[in-house]
């Protein structure tokens, strides 16, 4: 009878071995040193910054549509790619110009020198010539000083930093129509001088224009469609190449989080197990640009997205950073089911409120959304958020927390011992034991004959 038992024993784990093993063969292991690799091409200098209403931000789309039909996902849409309309800013010289004229004659008094006294901020280009003297209502203050002529706004102001690496983004409905970073000096010549009766002249390289951006999604496809879906949500833009040939390469921000999430769909999409609910993979636009990509998406299918879990994964893998959760503002008072289920994953979860990137969007059209980040923002909107600076030990770690939640939320807990490699691994092991007891049985029954 024990004997009995022992041959249903190792039959039944020889079995989960062989059921396992259909599963586990085709599966893709997540790996972050490939991850790095593709994050790597994502932020190079080719890619150029890859700023919405681009050649290569429009490029980085259909490379990303051609890798979720490769993985066998749906689109969400008749097409992986979602356009929409969008202001963009876009070059219309190699540099700006900025001079102290005389107010009545316009002679020229001083010509600045572009990159090293004065550089365009990107915030916004509604104009871009203009002369400005302290009659059109100047404002000094300690590092900054402000203009409004005809309707508009203008701000110039010395960086923190005293230099021009960081770049803001761009927010076409601004109330500022243009602002212009200064160094100290140059800042306090222009107020004397303004202050003297002259005025300043200012050509910037930029203009703007409306063109056709694409968000781009696709679907894990679940076994009951009336269950709200999970949306893992990245953003794939940047802030483009400035008129210095700096590029912007924005590995953190956010070619980290893009090249991320299709890792997670490539790990996902390899399972040959059906989720119980769709989990549905946005990669978006315009972030840079005032969380545009998101908000329109969010709009296209609020029906979809109201009482639907929204994770938006932006900024992963700075190193010696933790992993935090924001949520959106106006969400402060609201219980989250998705947010208690990531704090019970990580302990001492930091939390804040504040609508900073895409889950504010989904917030908005009532999802309960909220973003993982490792939240370094040291060299954000810089030069210098570079490859680098990611560490595959923060990127293990996130996804670690994240395959987590998208296997305990979207698969049966049947589904979920299936996935577990250690119940593979004791299977294995068993049926060699088994293997190994046979063998030594049949030499001692040969022995004894």
């Amino acid at each position: 009878m024990i004997k009995k038992l022992y041959r249903l024993f190792f039959f039944l784990s020889a079995l989960v071995f062989i059921l396992l093993s259909f599963i586990y063969i085709p599966f893709h292991d997540f790996d972050s040193l490939e991850l790095k690799e593709n994050i790597s091409y994502l932020a190079s200098d080719k890619i150029g910054g890859r700023i919405c209403g681009s050649e290569e931000n429009d490029l980085v789309a259909e490379e990303i549509a051609k890798k979720l039909s490769e993985l066998g996902l749906s689109p969400l849409s008749p097409n992986y790619k979602e356009g929409f309309q969008i202001t963009v800013p876009y070059k219309t010289n190699d540099k700006g110009v900025l001079k102290i004229r005389d107010f009545s004659s316009k002679d020229e008094i001083k010509t600045f020198s572009y990159g090293v006294d004065f550089k365009e901020d990107l915030l916004n280009f509604k104009e871009n010539s203009i002369s400005l003297s302290k009659e059109d209502d100047l404002k000094v203050f300690e590092n900054a000083l402000t203009f409004k002529k005809n309707g508009n706004l203008f701000f110039f102001y010395v960086p923190k930093e005293n230099n021009f690496d960081f770049r803001s983004s761009f927010i076409n409905d601004s109330k500022i129509s243009f602002s212009v970073a200064l160094n100290k000096n140059t800042f306090t010549e222009i107020v004397s001088s303004l202050n003297s009766g002259n005025e300043i002249f200012v050509e910037l390289p930029y203009s703007t224009k409306v063109t056709e951006a694409f968000n781009v999604a696709g679907k894990i496809e679940g076994k009951d469609s009336s269950l709200k879906p999970l949306i893992l949500t990245a953003h794939f833009d940047h802030l483009g190449t400035d008129c210095l040939n700096n590029v912007y390469c924005g590995a953190l921000d956010n070619a980290s989080g893009s090249c991320f999430l299709l890792e997670v769909a490539k790990v996902f999409s390899s399972l040959k197990v059906k989720p119980e609910r769709d989990i549905i993979f946005v990669f978006l636009n315009a972030e840079e640009f005032g969380l545009i990509g998101s908000e329109e998406f969010a709009k296209k299918h609020s029906s979809l997205v109201s009482g639907s879990q929204v994770i938006n994964i932006d900024m992963i893998g700075a190193p010696n950073t933790e992993l935090s959760a924001v949520r959106s503002e106006k969400d402060k008072s609201t219980a989250s089911e998705n947010l208690e289920d990531i704090k019970n994953l990580k302990e001492n979860l930091e939390i804040s409120y504040e609508d900073s990137s895409d889950h504010a969007s989904f917030s908005k059209y009532g999802a309960d959304s909220l973003t993982l980040t490792h939240n370094d923002t040291s060299k954000i909107h810089t030069p210098d958020d570079k490859l680098e600076f990611i560490s595959t030990k923060a990127l293990d770690k996130g996804f670690n927390l994240l395959s987590k939640k998208v296997s305990n939320y979207c698969y049966s807990p049947f589904s979920r011992i299936l996935f577990n490699s250690r119940v593979y691994i004791l299977s294995f092991l068993i049926c060699l034991v088994y293997i190994f007891y046979k063998s030594v049985s049949s030499i001692k029954h040969k022995k004894k004959n």
